[in-house]
């Protein structure tokens, strides 16, 4: 059962903050893009992506009680806007994209932001990872980055269908919270960080879910990665449990690079060998991509709350096995069906 001592009416004032905020302000933008910039081939389009880091940004700065963190959190968003521009506007080369990622992420950790700990998967208690040695230090460190950088390019990379990388955002969120309020966990920091990054992204889903009227872009979806990966880290260990929770994004990533990488190209160069990708030329609607995508989701969210850590890794290599037996399938089917 949940313990809900740490919930307060301040977070319930939090969630509403950043869900009004997002909607209103995603609409004002909506209301002042020239219709020029509107008038794209069957859609509207427009970038509401930096309205999404700014929202979160700064609500989140005031929950976070540590000034270097929030000092932190604030010059990754500011960081993650102008570079996400810079590609939005330009379209940078993946080498320039994955350098601006370690810049980002190096920038969070130089912070404060540290996986500290984690769970011991194999017995009972923690496995302390800083503050033991110089070498496990590095370790944490270097573990940082490659999480933070992990989640930037897989939510970067599934936001290629209506509402799916925000679904599945709010998803991870939403589960962070829920595990911040159970007895052997309450985090009041990591439950407010999350009610406030859910309430942003349930108010530019009003504008997302499909038919999409906005989209996150590069920034947006830089940022939701990143901040979903701060959020898991802030309070402890909360990296399986992010990780079960975000299997179709991250799964679906290191599945496509495993691809690119049998075909000698690129890791980092974008195609269309994603999981949605695959489902949109085998017929099926952003509707049905959407709703298959929250519902795996919110699964993988319940199994997250409820397993302990070894149990989670296994749901994540039985969820990723099913992710890749799926991709292949519709591989194959698509082949069959051009052919």
């Amino acid at each position: 059962m949940l313990d809900l001592a740490p919930v307060a009416v301040q977070h319930l004032w939090l969630f509403g903050a950043a869900f009004t905020s997002a909607v209103l302000l995603i609409r004002l933008l909506m209301i002042a893009t020239p219709l020029r910039l509107r008038q794209v081939p069957g859609t509207s389009i427009y970038f509401a992506g930096v309205t999404v880091v700014t929202v979160t940004a700064v609500l989140a700065a005031v929950v976070l009680p540590d000034p270097r963190l929030a000092t932190g959190l604030l010059a990754t968003a500011l960081l993650v806007m102008i570079f996400g521009i810079l590609d939005e506007r330009y379209f940078l080369p993946p080498l320039r994209q994955l350098l601006a990622q370690v810049v980002i992420a190096v920038i969070a950790v130089a912070s404060g932001w540290i996986i500290t700990h984690v769970t011991d998967p194999f017995g009972a208690g923690i496995l302390q990872l800083t503050g033991v040695s110089g070498l496990m230090t590095v370790v944490a460190l270097v573990a940082t980055v490659a999480w933070l950088i992990l989640l930037m390019n897989a939510m970067n990379w599934i936001d290629g269908s209506d509402g799916l990388a925000g679904g599945v955002g709010f998803i991870a969120l939403a589960t962070l919270a829920v595990i911040s309020l159970l007895p052997q966990t309450q985090d009041p920091i990591t439950f407010g960080l999350a009610v406030v990054g859910a309430g942003s992204i349930a108010g530019f889903l009003i504008w997302n879910a499909p038919p999409a009227r906005v989209y996150l872009g590069t920034v947006g979806s830089w940022w939701l990665g990143l901040y979903i990966g701060l959020v898991a880290i802030v309070g402890g260990g909360k990296v399986a449990t992010a990780l079960l929770v975000l299997a179709l994004p991250v799964i679906d990533a290191i599945w496509v690079m495993v691809q690119r990488a049998l075909a000698r190209q690129s890791l980092w160069r974008g195609d269309t060998r994603h999981l949605h990708h695959r489902l949109l030329a085998a017929g099926y609607s952003p509707r049905t991509i959407f709703a298959g995508a929250l519902i795996v989701s919110a699964a993988l969210g319940l199994a997250a709350v409820k397993l302990q850590t070894q149990h989670k890794l296994i749901a994540l290599v039985i969820a990723g096995s099913m992710i890749v037996l799926g991709s292949i399938y519709l591989i194959l089917r698509n082949d069959q069906v051009s052919s």
